[in-house]
């Protein structure tokens, strides 16, 4: 039975939103159909809500159809019937609540459905620290109640990114960032969706640029991308953005479902393939569909190159708690 914690230190009770855009597919890196990846993103809600009975969540999926689909109401409702129960002895609300949308279908990597899901949380009038997880991600309960103290904008480490397959700012003795240790440097927020947190009181004064949010949305409506786009419409410099945990990983990109509780070398394997995948398909563009056996050495040699330096790197940032 999951350990229950009851947090005395809290004036209130917190509240954490959480908005998943997601879309019917088989999901690639794994073959998968997308609710299997639902369902575990369900599983984490509700192991989260038997863990922290102070902790209150919405989960908003927004999905990128025409309509609500079949499949997805009958994992949101076993959810909620199974939550149900969970009323806290001095509250009227539950601990889970979760909102079933759509707009689309747009294909164009869950934007439209994240500004969905913030145009809600805004006409709702919803208060709390807000959050996107996406449906093929991994994460574990202790991240809904640590980004629950966020106050303005919070960052914390992902796992399967960046140049050695974890994506993190780098921190002074002060906790304030000097640098970020990432994969898309050029951007001045390299971090991923599931990388930050916000309070939804930073929504009142976002500043949308009307060219890079198309005028009326609140998350950026770019081909790819967006994250650094939308956390600089709520804060001007990493001065102003709280760090968490940065040393253990508590959400990792595009993780098969087979890996339940990814571990340090788990993750590296996953990092590895998906990175020789991605390089055999460039070889397979350059050459026109042609196999090119010195192109096929060059990239096993650079995977292989990539692990070392991956396991290095690893092993002298990171102390894992397995």
């Amino acid at each position: 039975m999951a350990e229950k914690h009851n947090h005395e230190g809290r004036e209130s009770e917190s509240h954490v939103i959480i908005i998943t855009p997601t879309y019917d597919r088989i999901v690639k890196f794994d073959d998968q159909p997308r609710i299997k990846h639902l369902e575990r993103l369900a599983g984490v809600l509700k192991e989260c809500c038997d863990q922290y009975q102070d902790l209150r969540l919405t989960w908003i999926v927004v999905e990128d159809d025409d309509h609500l689909h079949d499949d997805a109401k009958e994992v949101l409702k076993r959810l909620e019937d199974r939550t149900k129960p969970q009323i806290h002895a001095s509250a009227s609300k539950p601990s889970l609540t979760i909102e079933y949308l759509h707009v689309g279908p747009t294909n164009v990597y869950g934007n439209k459905q994240r500004a969905h899901g913030l145009d809600f949380v805004v006409e709702q009038k919803m208060t709390g620290v807000c959050i996107f997880c996406d449906d093929d991600n991994w994460y574990t309960p202790t991240l809904f109640n640590m980004i629950s103290q966020t106050e303005r904008v919070s960052v914390h480490c992902v796992g399967n990114l960046g140049r050695f397959g974890i994506e993190r700012p780098v921190v002074n003795s002060e906790k304030k960032i000097l640098a970020w240790d990432a994969g898309w440097l050029s951007r001045k927020f390299p971090v991923d969706n599931a990388g930050y947190a916000f309070h939804t009181s930073m929504l009142a004064t976002q500043n949308i640029d009307e060219e890079r949010f198309q005028g009326r949305y609140r998350f950026p409506q770019l081909e790819f991308g967006g994250e650094t786009e939308f956390i600089e419409s709520l804060v001007g410099s990493s001065d102003e953005i709280q760090v968490f945990d940065i040393e253990n990983i508590h959400a990792a990109h595009d993780i098969p479902l087979h890996q339940q509780y990814p571990t340090q070398q788990t993750i590296f394997q996953t990092y590895v393939y998906n990175f020789f995948c991605w390089a055999a398909d460039m070889e397979c563009r350059i050459s026109g569909g042609r196999s090119s056996s010195i192109a096929v050495t060059s990239i096993l040699w650079v995977a292989w190159k990539c692990q070392k330096l991956w396991q290095c790197r690893w092993s002298s940032l990171l102390e894992w708690n397995e």
